[in-house]
């Protein structure tokens, strides 16, 4: 069990190196039994942004669903997780991004991503061109690069022209083009999709809940539609409906519903629907809308998540797994092999 006392640092500063007219410094405040969340200094309070690239919305400060959903099983890890959010992507990371902007916003492919120029980064002039691209995360690392530099200094300095953008191996991006292309010729998604805008970035200050709130939305139509591309395995209706409960996308259907309606009170969204393509070829394509019953059953789950984040603030008290001795749960299943044995 974490107490806030246990993460009480210095005045914390994350800096959003783009956007916004230059340099945003966020302030973190000292943690102590009645801290109130970390909130951005110049961009505190309610906004939206459509066209919110990853770089910008992942350097804004604020509780999105899918950080939410840590306060399922481990308030303690959901606390240091935010206060110490991951710095890299990872590998899913990146191809979801690809496949978004393939498929949302292709002519914003090259602003973010280049093809890499090879199949492995095992040599050393690889690794230079690696080292160049790459932004080092903290001083041993920039180190290391320092001496590939040396090394390798043709093949760095190309890496470097393209510091600050994902990069992909050459032809991995092949994969993603040929579903992008079967999403423009699918009559489903066209319909769906219809004109509207493209990864809405959303920031919300509930004062009542002392929270900074945010999400991005893949596509707002101009409709009553706020639609969410997923890629996936199995785009059946039966692997969907597991799949939108193995990952409480329902919650996420709830939450920025009511995060795009509390910013947009003239203008609102009642309709949310998952447009779902295949990783595999032939990219099936498939889409799917939330019923207003399920949304409801999805705003009390998110609901009551965020109350229990202002409870074990205000208490100082982030339990994990429990303080006492616990009989281990063995799955019935292979208690049943036990017994056969």
């Amino acid at each position: 069990m974490a107490t806030t006392e246990n993460y009480a640092p210095a005045d914390l500063q994350k800096v959003c190196p783009h956007g916004l007219g230059g340099l945003l410094k966020f302030s973190f405040a000292k943690f102590h039994k009645d801290f109130r969340w970390p909130k951005p200094a110049r961009v505190r309070g309610s906004w939206a942004r459509g066209k919110c690239p990853d770089h910008l919305y992942h350097s804004l400060s604020g509780i999105s669903k899918s950080r939410l959903s840590g306060m399922d099983y481990n308030p303690e890890r959901f606390l240091h997780e935010f206060l110490h959010p991951a710095q890299k992507s990872t590998t899913a990371m990146i191809k979801g991004s690809i496949s978004h902007l393939l498929a949302l916003q292709p002519r914003a492919l090259k602003k973010y991503f280049i093809e890499a120029p090879y199949n492995e980064f095992r040599s050393a002039e690889a690794r230079a061109w690696k080292a160049g691209a790459t932004e080092p995360a903290d001083e041993e690392e920039a180190g290391k690069q320092l001496a590939l530099k040396e090394k390798q200094p043709q093949a760095f300095v190309a890496g470097l022209e393209h510091r600050g953008k994902l990069f992909a191996k050459p032809g991995e991006l092949n994969e993603h083009r040929a579903m992008a292309k079967k999403l423009r010729d699918s009559e489903l998604a066209q319909k769906v999709l219809g004109s509207g805008e493209a990864e809405v970035g959303l920031f919300w200050w509930d004062e009542d809940l002392q929270l900074q709130l945010k999400g991005r939305l893949d596509w707002v139509t101009t409709g009553n539609a706020i639609v969410d591309y997923k890629t996936t395995e199995d785009a059946s209706p039966v692997a969907w409906g597991r799949t939108v409960g193995n990952f409480g996308l329902i919650e996420q259907a709830a939450y920025y519903l009511d995060l795009w309606n509390l910013l947009h009170p003239d203008n609102k969204r009642t309709t949310w629907v998952w447009l779902v393509q295949e990783r595999t070829a032939p990219y099936c394509i498939a889409s799917y809308y939330a019923l207003p019953e399920e949304i409801d059953a999805g705003r009390k789950l998110y609901q009551k998540k965020l109350l229990k984040i202002v409870e074990c603030r205000n208490s100082g008290v982030w339990p994990a797994y429990g303080d006492e001795l616990q009989p281990c749960t063995i799955p019935a299943w292979y208690l049943k092999t036990l017994d056969e044995a």
